[in-house]
């Protein structure tokens, strides 16, 4: 487009799969961060309701988990037995 200056497609564009395993990492962290601060704080102060929070943080941080398996899975290469390779990992993961 612009003066002639092109990049090629995205990785979208050109049907590979993208890396966002930096940014599933991020988000596990803070959520990791989270069920260690609310197990410590709902032992501390004896809350029912902070420990039932905290469950529900670590379904949070699993599934977050499971998506970052997948990331990492699908990012593998084709072999000639998987010719799509792991590319379709992600489906079974949010299956999960």
């Amino acid at each position: 487009m612009g003066a002639g200056h092109d990049h090629g497609p995205s990785a979208a564009e050109a049907g590979q799969p993208g890396d966002y395993r930096r940014k599933l990492w991020i988000a596990f962290g803070i959520t990791a961060t989270i069920v260690v601060a609310q197990a410590v704080g709902s032992v501390i102060t004896g809350s029912l309701a902070l420990l039932t929070d905290t469950a529900h943080a670590i379904t949070d941080a699993s599934g977050l988990l499971v998506a970052l398996i997948a990331a990492t899975l699908m990012l593998r290469p084709a072999t000639s037995t998987r010719t799509w390779g792991f590319r379709r990992i992600e489906v079974i993961a949010a299956l999960g």
